[in-house]
């Protein structure tokens, strides 16, 4: 059995691993500013003109609306790259038991 071919297959996952649960830190953090940042917004707006009101409100419902779109994708794309990580995975796992097998 190689195990330096299993150190460094183990070493390289590992590494690609820290890649992908890394990438979304960005856009998490900034969707958690924006998502404070509405609330921040409708707490301190004023109620007391209907004219202001009604508009503000169409805007925010739009903010809401695409604030869960993005967190949709981003969602989708967390997905997506788990994905790849566990397919190569296996797949080196396989790789390495058929050539065993040999």
């Amino acid at each position: 059995m190689d195990l330096k071919f299993f150190k460094e297959r183990y070493d390289f996952e590992l590494q690609r691993k820290e890649q992908l649960t890394s990438a979304p830190t960005l856009p998490v953090g900034v969707l958690s500013g924006l998502g404070g940042l509405m609330a921040a917004m409708v707490r301190s707006f004023p109620h007391k003109t209907r004219w202001l009101t009604v508009p503000f409100g169409a805007a925010f419902a739009l903010d809401v609306v695409g604030f869960f779109f993005c967190s949709g994708l981003l969602h989708r794309a967390r997905l997506a790259l788990f994905a790849v990580l566990i397919c190569t995975t296996a797949a080196g796992v396989l790789y390495v038991l058929d050539q065993e097998m040999r």
